[in-house]
């Protein structure tokens, strides 16, 4: 076995109809009510050239809606969108910001509505939001997409130095193996303990018995490689500790350890290391 001796409006919601005409020059990007009985209503429209949407490649558009300044509410929609449905408190100094984004989400044009005020049982007609576009991308012009990746989960390794653990000494009845026990994070991403047991088997795998360990046994024994952590491994770190297996038996063994982590992105794993105890 181991041992270790150590604010309140009237809301408003506000529901729009969205639909994309191409006419022979314009694409209209046309935004009405439905109209809802005792609630406040807008509407209003954003024009785009077809050649706009072509030569820029305009696959969505970006609506935000602010209240002196502050954004409130905000959604991205292909441009193919056929309704829209946004909430908003009855207030006034709205403004709505239009921008039309390319299909590696680029701002190629945009435009922000005159201030309006939201009213329950009232249609407020923002009228149509002029949008600007950057100048026309060269045809050699290349984009790379930014891509987030997904994080990583943390890489826990457990060993002993030496590996295996040669016999030590004959001390008060019990053979002693001495050792060096290390837990060491790989992957660049910070771990918690949340339990740990070990399962014990002779060298014809037989199994022995299982010892459980605390939380707390491996934040006050893992300190000589960092003190200060308790049982949380940082990336890319290292906790150890000095470490003696003892047993009555002269033969040699094995030691199969369990520890279960939660890493800094809220994965839940377990890990397992062997340390062998050689033959005396």
């Amino acid at each position: 076995m181991i041992d270790k001796t150590l604010k309140s409006k009237t809301a408003s919601l506000i529901v729009f109809f969205v639909t994309l005409i191409f006419l022979s020059y314009f694409s209209c990007y046309d935004v009405m009510n439905h109209g809802l009985d005792g609630k406040g209503q807008i509407s209003f429209s954003i024009i785009l050239s077809k050649a706009t949407i072509e030569t820029h490649d305009i696959t969505d558009i970006r609506l935000t809606v602010k209240q002196n300044g502050a954004t409130v509410w905000t959604q991205t929609y292909d441009i193919d969108v056929n309704y829209a449905y946004i909430e908003l408190d009855v207030g006034s100094g709205y403004t709505i910001l239009a921008e039309a984004l390319d299909r590696y989400g680029s701002v190629q044009c945009y435009g922000e509505s005159d201030p309006f005020i939201v009213e329950a049982g009232k249609t407020t007609e923002v009228g149509f939001i002029e949008l600007d576009c950057l100048a026309t991308p060269t045809p050699t012009a290349t984009r790379t997409p930014t891509f987030t990746p997904t994080p990583a989960r943390a890489e826990i390794i457990i060993r002993s130095d030496p590996d295996p653990v040669p016999y030590s000494h004959y001390e008060d009845g019990y053979y002693y193996w001495l050792l060096y026990f290390y837990v060491e994070e790989k992957a660049g991403v910070g771990a918690t303990l949340t339990e740990w047991y070990a399962d014990y088997f002779d060298l014809d795998n037989d199994y022995l018995n299982t010892q459980e360990f605390s939380v707390q046994n491996f934040s006050d024994w893992f300190t000589m490689c960092d003190p200060k952590n308790g049982a949380y491994i940082e990336p890319f770190a290292t906790l150890c500790t000095d470490f003696y297996f003892r047993r009555t038996s002269a033969k040699g063994w094995y030691a199969i350890n369990h520890m279960r982590f939660t890493d800094d992105y809220g994965n839940d794993f377990w890990v397992e290391g062997r340390i062998t105890l050689l033959d005396p």
